[in-house]
């Protein structure tokens, strides 16, 4: 029997091998088959995979992370603040610690995009909240709930054109 130590080491030689070789079909990234990427290839590949409004509600919540930031006396930091900090480091994380290997698969950087994700959602719905507090009127807020309604269904359309490969959006 081998000892679990020894098995980890194993394991960890072995992926840091794999992880430092170049990939042996290269990649094709900006146009052309290139053997490394470079540091670029994991933030495009979030870009392309990414929708329009899930980036748009991930800003968002860099531009309330800011308001937050510049807020001088300093309020107590909310839950959401601190998922939404808690997020771009994994994101921030993700993106850092893949660029730094030599092998580039766009399929490595999914837990980074879950993150974008979660955080497009947070910033679309914050946003919304935010801006029904601003604006009281009932046409004000009728204006808001279409213009939900409308992000909804144009993020539908979106991934409806890549039906039944969900997955290349």
């Amino acid at each position: 029997m081998v000892p679990t130590h020894q098995a980890l080491q194993k394991i960890f030689d072995t992926a840091i091998t794999y992880a430092s070789s170049v990939q042996e079909g290269g990649n094709f990234f900006w146009g052309e088959s290139v053997d490394d990427p470079g540091l670029f290839f994991y933030p495009v590949v979030m870009l392309f995979r990414a929708s329009p409004f899930t980036l748009l509600g991930a800003l968002i919540t860099l531009v309330f992370l800011g308001r937050y930031g510049l807020h001088k006396p300093r309020r107590k930091i909310s839950y959401k603040e601190i998922w939404i900090v808690l997020l771009w480091g994994v994101v921030a994380t993700c993106v850092l610690a893949l660029s730094l290997g030599t092998k580039k698969v766009n399929r490595y950087i999914l837990p980074a995009l879950l993150a974008i994700d979660l955080l497009g959602g947070i910033g679309l719905v914050s946003s919304y909240y935010w801006s029904r507090r601003r604006w009281k009127t009932d046409k004000a807020r009728l204006g808001l709930g279409l213009g939900l309604c409308l992000i909804v269904i144009l993020q539908a359309l979106l991934c409806l054109s890549y039906y039944p490969y969900y997955f290349s959006y």
